[in-house]
């Protein structure tokens, strides 16, 4: 009986160690990076190194964020990264462990003159988010309705697009910090956009989450396999090779 309950078990663990893992993200520049089709940036270089020093196979794959997250929702062996962390969130995905720290502002064209001193002045304003994004939950959650002051849109170059073309029906757009200055490239760019206010409640961790249905053994490697990273300098060498395309004020 020992000797058949042994050999089950090996073929459980040979079946999870060959199952292809997904793993989903979007352009999110520093964090993620899609340029010809390659895939780069600070997380995706940890989300790698993780992954790597396990036994699955994986892919990643770029979608716009709305169809990454809807995959790792309904997908099993699916996870999306960098993934903002919410107690709303925290009942749909198993969580893997913290990969970076992030922080959100509202943003405006400069030349429109637009002044937030809390967060309740955004509500005279129409505002842009990407749809399904942790900003669409947020403000519905406070209220604001879609076609009435709440836009949605499907990628952040939609934003700063639809922020330029429809002055008369968007006022201000949310942006994670790091993203407009690495979306813009130039300081003559970035001087056009106006970072209005910081919002405290979006101030998040990124992780690598999964599907409800993966495996918890698979979670617990990908977690320890985090864990390692950290603890044996590879972390501290990837942030190192990536700060460059943070601000100076920039906490991982």
């Amino acid at each position: 009986m020992f000797y058949y309950l042994m050999v089950i078990l090996s073929l459980f663990s040979s079946f999870l160690s060959a199952q292809q893992l997904n793993i989903v993200t979007e352009h999110l520049a520093p964090f993620q990076i899609i340029n010809d089709n390659k895939i780069s940036g600070f997380s995706t270089e940890v989300v790698r190194e993780i992954l790597d020093r396990t036994t699955y196979n994986y892919r990643i794959k770029a979608n716009p964020w709305t169809i990454s997250y809807q995959q790792a929702i309904k997908s099993k062996n699916t996870c999306i990264y960098s993934m903002a962390y919410t107690e709303e969130r925290n009942k749909l995905f198993q969580w893997t462990g913290e990969l970076v720290r992030s922080t959100t502002s509202f943003y405006s064209l400069k030349s429109r003159n637009i002044t937030l001193k809390t967060f309740e002045d955004a509500r005279k304003h129409n505002i842009a988010v990407i749809k399904d994004d942790v900003t669409h939950h947020f403000l519905l959650s406070k209220g604001f309705i879609e076609s009435k002051n709440l836009y949605v849109l499907e990628n952040y170059d939609a934003l700063l697009t639809m922020l330029e073309r429809r002055k008369s029906s968007i006022d201000l757009v949310i942006l994670n910090d790091e993203l407009l200055k690495n979306r813009l490239h130039s300081l003559a760019l970035e001087s056009k956009y106006n970072k209005n206010l910081r919002i405290n409640e979006l101030d998040f961790i990124f992780h690598l989450a999964c599907n409800l249905n993966m495996p918890k053994e698979i979670i617990n490697n990908i977690s320890s396999s985090l864990s390692a990273i950290k603890k044996d300098g590879t972390y501290e060498r990837i942030k190192d090779k990536w700060k460059q395309y943070f601000s100076k004020d920039f906490s991982f």
